[in-house]
């Protein structure tokens, strides 16, 4: 698709479970933020919040959109958390926009954003049965920071519920070709995210996991 607006407003395609599979917790992966909240008010935790979400979009600009955002505070019970989902003629940058105004808005110091978003990846699908064709997709991977006034060490994760950055799936199906297509995508958007917010200091998930995906052989 030549227009990369009309790629970006594509609606998910249905792929083929077929060399690869949902897998809960198959990879998460974790930047400690260098740049920490100036104090704990609401208006300097609210703003680190969108600045954190904003430069963490622009670092998987090539692999994400976001779909929906849920920010709450467990400092003031009597204020409802915050539900945003983008539109279906709605880019990514004004969504983001939306995002980062309505959390600075938000009256209360914000401990906890989460952001589900799909991915622009290679998989057979309905209508490619054979070959591989990159298209978004929406399974399960989701974006959480963790700040606030009760933590002093705000961190990202990145969290994947399927193993399509994998060489093989839960079960050793063999997912090489899937994976030399995709792996690249995943490896280059954190080796960019560790350059805007901070280091990887944690990943997790199935065999092969490492700092900056899968590993080609284990």
């Amino acid at each position: 698709m030549s227009d990369p607006v009309a790629q970006e407003l594509a609606e998910p395609a249905e792929p083929l479970y077929d060399t690869w599979g949902a897998k809960g917790d198959a990879g998460s992966w974790c930047v400690r933020a260098e740049h920490r909240p100036a104090d704990f008010s609401a208006t300097a935790v609210n703003a680190w919040f969108g600045t954190v979400f904003a430069a963490t979009l622009d670092a998987f600009a090539e692999l994400v959109r976001p779909q929906r955002v849920f920010f709450n505070s467990l400092y003031h019970d009597d204020v409802p958390g915050v539900l945003l989902e983008r539109q279906p003629h709605e880019v990514a940058e004004p969504f983001m926009q939306r995002v980062v105004a309505a959390a600075a808005s938000f009256p209360a110091p914000l401990n906890m954003l989460d952001c589900d978003v799909d991915l622009l990846a290679y998989t057979r699908t309905v209508d490619s049965p054979v070959q591989p064709v990159r298209r978004w997709l929406r399974l399960a991977n989701q974006f959480t920071i963790w700040g606030g006034p009760e933590n002093p060490d705000p961190f990202v994760c990145f969290t994947v519920n399927h193993t399509l950055f994998r060489a093989t799936s839960a079960y050793d199906d063999d997912n090489l070709e899937l994976y030399d297509l995709n792996h690249p995508l995943l490896e280059r958007a954190l080796r960019r995210w560790e350059g805007r917010i901070g280091p990887i200091v944690d990943f997790s998930g199935l065999s092969g996991v490492y700092r900056y995906g899968f590993t080609r052989e284990f």
